[in-house]
C-alpha cells in the first residue's frame, strides 16, 4: 500500500478525507497496473485485448501521476 506524504498538517477534516480518498484511489490504481502487466505477460492476449489493456493501463498511470503530482500541494 503506497502512503503519500504530505508537505503539510492541516486540521481540516475535508482535507484529510480527500487526502484519504486520492490515497486509496492510488493504491486501486497502482493494483491495476501490476495486475494488468502480469495478465499481459502470462497470457499473452490478442490485439483486440492488448489494446484495450494497454489504455486502461495507461490511463491508470496518468491517474497516479496526476494524484501524487497534487498531492504535494497538500
Amino acid at each position: 500500500m503506497y502512503n503519500l506524504k504530505k508537505n503539510v498538517e492541516h486540521n481540516d477534516d475535508d482535507v484529510e478525507d480527500l487526502f484519504n480518498l486520492l490515497e486509496k484511489n492510488l493504491n486501486c490504481s497502482q493494483t491495476l497496473i501490476h495486475h494488468i502487466d502480469a495478465f499481459i505477460e502470462r497470457k499473452h492476449p490478442n490485439e483486440n485485448m492488448l489494446n484495450v489493456l494497454t489504455t486502461v493501463r495507461n490511463t491508470c498511470a496518468v491517474n497516479a501521476m496526476n494524484i501524487t503530482r497534487l498531492t504535494r500541494s497538500f
